[in-house]
């Protein structure tokens, strides 16, 4: 990979910081360096914001599911997060016509038309007699 000013100006890479030793020497002034630096510190900013949000919140509704699956006395196995997920939406429809509402009371009583508990399959058997 070659270093020059027009390179590293004009690209959207992210530059490692092993590499910042040898910017300076390809830069024509500190500034130029300092501004890409900045900008490229912001973006890897932007990516640890995006991804401890994303973690809490898996957390916050893994804690949801956990709640809902012990007051539905279910194990948390049969409990779809994704459905959890989005009940959110319907349960801050209600909570605009009722401020008083709990979400956790409010997932159990409409369990069923949210689709909370996953549907216990049979085992798919094999049948060896018709097999090609």
């Amino acid at each position: 990979m070659s270093l020059t000013h027009n390179s590293f100006l004009h690209s959207e890479s992210v530059i490692c910081i092993a590499d910042v030793g040898k910017l300076r020497m390809h830069f024509y002034s500190q500034k130029d360096c300092w501004v890409y630096l900045i900008c490229g510190s912001v973006a890897l900013m932007a990516y640890k914001c995006f991804f401890f949000a994303t973690w809490i919140f898996y957390a916050v509704l893994n804690d949801f599911c956990t709640d809902v699956a012990v007051a539905l006395q279910q194990p948390i196995e049969r409990i779809s997060f994704e459905m959890v997920f989005r009940s959110l939406y319907f349960f801050h429809r209600a909570l605009l016509k009722n401020p008083q509402l709990l979400l956790i009371p409010w997932l159990v009583e409409y369990q069923r038309s949210m689709g909370l508990v996953k549907a216990v399959r049979r085992r798919h058997r094999r049948n060896f007699g018709h097999l090609p």
